[in-house]
């Protein structure tokens, strides 16, 4: 995959800035909402329109880079995906032809379809995610440490934990993606064979044997998909808890701070917003780095 984002390096680093531009936005945004919760408790009214006004047009620029990126990812993804087809269909013609017929026409189908399509949902898509994720983590940490060391500290452990998690469940989730695009493998084989040999079910007059094939691949596809999707729940319950967790125990220290330190009211809308970029930026980019190994 690196190669290929190498290959439109100067599109990815457009759609990158793009996505830092408007993690910076988003940075604004938080501090105005800060910003307009404590000039409510002073009863300033002018104060606060302003504050509106200027969190207003911040968020017209949010959503503006986001239509922006939105249409260049797309485009980004999709010409790597035909790239890659047009190296694999390369690759193929160039093969003697004892070693093309290792493989089916199905499973080669399989390749050009179900393998591309994960690795342009579950390969390049997370890697936009990752960066909108590690951006909104650094600026957030940043924005943080200006309110008080413990909200920092707390902070660091709590990112540390969730860095360290994916590694209890990478291996496992590598091993059930390859399993799951085997699977894929032999459904498309086993769908083709079944399909083929209809003038031969039907000279036996066995054509009922082709639905009852047809459904128990289809089953067995099923088990796969759902043991997958039973791995990435588990860990998906795990990484979630614990984000939750330490966003509410920021929110409860920095409550105590206000009342206990003369930290500004506002304060505790912005941790909050701040830690949720954190921790559910940390556990997504754990769990978005585990699909793209897998």
């Amino acid at each position: 995959m690196k190669k290929y984002i190498l290959k439109f390096k100067y599109r990815f680093l457009l759609i990158c800035f793009l996505i830092l531009l408007r993690q910076l936005f988003l940075m604004k945004s938080n501090f105005l909402n800060a910003d307009a919760i404590t000039v409510l408790t002073n009863r300033n009214l002018h104060s606060f329109f302003e504050i509106i006004l200027f969190l207003s047009v911040t968020w017209l620029v949010i959503i503006v880079i986001d239509r922006v990126v939105k249409v260049r990812e797309e485009i980004f993804v999709q010409d790597i995906g035909i790239d890659v087809k047009d190296n694999l269909s390369t690759n193929l013609v160039e093969l003697d032809i004892e070693k093309y017929k290792d493989n089916s026409s199905g499973v080669y189908q399989s390749w050009f379809n179900n393998d591309i399509q994960m690795i342009q949902e579950k390969g390049l898509r997370n890697i936009f995610a990752i960066i909108y994720s590690l951006s909104g983590v650094v600026f957030s940490l940043y924005a943080l440490l200006k309110y008080h060391w413990i909200i920092s500290l707390i902070t660091i452990i709590g990112t540390g934990i969730l860095i360290y998690l994916p590694k209890i469940f990478n291996k496992k989730l590598q091993n059930m993606g390859t399993e799951v695009t085997k699977e894929n493998e032999n459904y498309v084989t086993s769908l083709e064979e079944t399909i083929l040999g209809y003038d031969t079910y039907f000279s036996l007059n066995k054509l009922q044997i082709i639905p009852k094939r047809i459904a128990n691949i289809s089953r067995i596809l099923k088990n796969v998909f759902v043991k997958q999707s039973k791995l990435e729940s588990n860990y998906y319950m795990l990484n979630f808890g614990l984000n939750v967790f330490f966003q509410v125990l920021l929110v409860f220290v920095t409550g105590y701070l206000v009342v206990k330190d003369n930290l500004e009211i506002g304060a505790v809308a912005a941790v909050g917003m701040f830690a949720n970029l954190v921790f559910d930026g940390m556990s997504q980019v754990g769990y978005r780095i585990a699909f793209i190994k897998g």
